[in-house]
């Protein structure tokens, strides 16, 4: 058994038409997580009716009725596909929301955070906060826990580290994983980014499989993970 969850900045990037009018991509959203049978998926910045979005696409999830802190940057949004279970938790410290996600005989806590890019020094000391916050957290979890979010940082800062000290990377032997920004760079041919949505965990977990999506009209690209107990 397995867990598929899809992470991803799912509100408008700012990119218009042609005409000038805003493309709205909840149905292009929705119909990707369906096609990719994501078991839970974890939603920011969300805007307009989702519920309308999902009754008119006819695909198979509902949205999850989870507690959201005061600190929650946009508005989140988590999905849960009609096979799997979701157990609301209060949102772990320094976390925007918390959800136990049980599909057949696996289970997992998930940890959802998204920051915005600190501009001065007390905001990325409060981000400092909110990462160690969120690690302590996860230590006193019981089971397989997952954090995952954006953090607006790469891997390689001290800042991510704060976060996934004692964790496991699910990046770890699936190569370069960029998720900003979704669009090609000019004149550069072929997608270039950097990885700043995230996925770490710890305890009995596997990862079998991860990849970054296509541009959803989102400025990120989606991430995409199973999560599979792993063998005694």
């Amino acid at each position: 058994a397995r867990v598929n969850v899809a992470w991803m900045m799912a509100g408008s990037s700012g990119r218009c038409s042609r005409t000038g009018a805003s493309i709205d991509h909840r149905r292009e959203v929705i119909d990707w997580v369906n096609t990719k049978e994501a078991d839970v998926a974890f939603l920011y910045r969300t805007a307009g009716d989702w519920e309308a979005t999902l009754a008119e696409s006819g695909a198979p999830y509902q949205i999850v009725p989870v507690t959201v802190s005061d600190e929650s940057f946009g508005t989140p949004l988590v999905l849960i596909r009609h096979n799997a279970v979701a157990e609301p938790l209060p949102p772990a410290p320094g976390a925007d929301l918390t959800v136990a996600i049980t599909n057949e005989t696996a289970t997992a806590v998930f940890i959802a955070i998204a920051v915005p890019a600190p501009t001065s020094t007390s905001q990325t000391a409060h981000r400092a906060e909110r990462f160690e916050a969120v690690n302590a957290a996860s230590r006193v979890i019981d089971g397989p826990t997952v954090i995952t979010g954006n953090l607006e940082t790469t891997r390689w800062s001290h800042a991510f580290g704060l976060m996934s000290e004692g964790l496991t990377n699910t990046e770890d032997g699936f190569g370069y994983a960029a998720t900003w920004p979704s669009y090609d760079w000019p004149l550069v041919g072929g997608y270039t980014g950097l990885p700043v949505d995230h996925a770490v965990y710890r305890g009995a977990i596997t990862v079998p499989y991860r990849i970054v999506g296509p541009d959803l009209g989102s400025s990120h690209r989606p991430l995409l993970f199973d999560v599979s107990p792993a063998s005694d």
